[in-house]
């Protein structure tokens, strides 16, 4: 399971840049399953939409629908209320979160609780959750640290950003060593070039491994993977910090997880049924 979260000041929301991982995984041939945990206004469901010109009710499909249901959490029930986004082979489903931050709140500590369930769905399917820092948010604080990879998504253009980073972490208690447990992953894509702090000086004094560095990028564009000629260096970056985290062992993500490679989305076969719905296209 992977978490993605976006520290105040982030340009870069987590929630489209995990949902846009999400996407590289699906056409590499892995099983996903997207969780979107993140109380950034709007919504990702409205700014995807908007994207991809096409509507996501969250009510009857996504978190909202799934914690009414009021049923014990499984692969199936989360087929049942995620939207399949990648439709030729059902690799990439998306569970959006509420329309308002309350409701996020509410489905974040609803997930804590249910972090069993989550963990035995992750065994046939990758999660990746994407949230945002909320301060005192603690059942946010434990959903994040039980994550076995976490990438912590920040600006940082002085060692003064790290520091401060560092102690946000610290106080939140994401980062340290584990008492119980598999050591975690914990791992810093920094927003933005900064050029004038480099990896290594970032990596000592935030206490986190650098896994790349993201130059801006409209939402949209990320949201959609594609850009015009400036947006290249980010597009590259992206898709290699996307195969790295594939790549990174310990994800809690088992054999049964792994589809055929495919050289485009667009061959897919279908692995396995699936039971979610498409979003309602909007007229052009």
């Amino acid at each position: 399971m992977l978490g993605i979260v976006a520290m105040n000041g982030a340009r870069l929301s987590a929630g489209s840049v995990g949902l846009s991982v999400a996407r590289r995984w699906s056409e590499a041939g892995q099983r996903v399953l997207f969780i979107d945990a993140d109380a950034s206004s709007p919504p990702l469901s409205e700014r995807f939409g908007a994207a991809t010109q096409t509507e996501y009710d969250t009510e009857t499909r996504g978190l909202p629908s799934l914690i009414a249901a009021h049923e014990p959490l499984t692969l199936k029930l989360a087929a049942d209320h995620s939207y399949n986004l990648d439709v030729a082979g059902g690799s990439r489903w998306a569970l959006f979160a509420p329309s308002h931050p309350q409701g996020t709140h509410y489905a974040t500590r609803w997930l804590f609780e249910r972090l069993s369930d989550l963990m035995e769905i992750d065994r046939e399917r990758s999660i990746i959750l994407a949230s945002s820092l909320q301060a005192g948010d603690e059942p946010q604080m434990s959903l994040l640290r039980a994550m076995p990879v976490l990438v912590v998504v920040a600006p940082m253009d002085t060692p003064e950003d790290a520091a401060a980073l560092r102690a946000q972490l610290e106080a939140s208690g994401l980062l340290g060593a584990d008492e119980d447990g598999p050591p975690k992953q914990r791992l810093l894509i920094i927003d933005g070039k900064s050029p004038d702090l480099g990896d290594n000086e970032a990596m000592g004094i935030a206490g986190l491994y650098v896994g790349g560095r993201l130059p801006a990028i409209e939402d949209e564009k990320l949201l959609r993977l594609q850009g015009n000629r400036k947006d290249r260096a980010f597009l590259r970056e992206f898709d290699r910090i996307a195969e790295y985290l594939l790549q990174l062992p310990g994800r809690g993500s088992g054999a049964a997880n792994e589809m055929p490679l495919v050289s485009h989305p667009d061959n897919e076969v279908e692995a396995e049924p699936h039971y979610s719905a498409l979003g309602r296209q909007v007229a052009s």
